[in-house]
């Protein structure tokens, strides 16, 4: 069974400015460096969990994120894809699933999460420009104890509801 966690991360934005954001962890390894065979192809950097501050379009996105991660219905403007995968990592800029993200099939069993199947995907109107989404090839699969699982997630939705 797999381990998650957040790491929180301070980057530099502009000279003497600082901005966090959090991290997926996974067995205490960066969910980034884990699937580091994927790049961002469009936009700066690598890729980064859809949770992000202290912008307040992202943070009420990050919630309702995190909503979904604990099975929660996806409103219509929730970034979630059409055949109901879950991005995991995305854009660091802007979040936007047009950019491409890390997805997974979430799961929810009893006693275990599971992300299923961790790919890159792009949204199905990018298909026509020759975007194409990759499987991780061998496949990656992720299991989490439910119970730790939603205690982690449920902080983490109570630090980024909308004020």
């Amino acid at each position: 069974m797999n381990e998650l966690g957040i790491r929180t991360v301070m980057e530099p934005t502009d000279p003497g400015t600082l901005a966090y954001r959090d991290e997926w962890t996974v067995d205490g390894e960066t969910l980034t460096r884990l699937v580091d065979r994927v790049s961002l192809a469009e936009g700066p950097g690598g890729l980064a969990a859809p949770l992000v501050d202290p912008s307040p379009f992202l943070s009420a996105t990050a919630s309702e994120y995190l909503d979904v991660l604990l099975g929660g219905g996806a409103p219509d403007d929730v970034s979630v894809f059409a055949d109901g995968r879950v991005p995991l990592l995305v854009c660091p800029v802007c979040a936007d699933l047009g950019c491409g993200a890390v997805s997974a099939r979430l799961v929810i069993g009893q006693g275990v999460v599971e992300w299923r199947d961790l790919g890159w995907q792009v949204p199905g109107e990018r298909a026509d420009e020759g975007v194409e989404d990759v499987p991780f090839t061998p496949p990656v699969h992720l299991v989490f104890a439910r119970d730790a699982y939603e205690a982690l997630v449920g902080r983490l939705l109570l630090r980024y509801l909308p004020a």
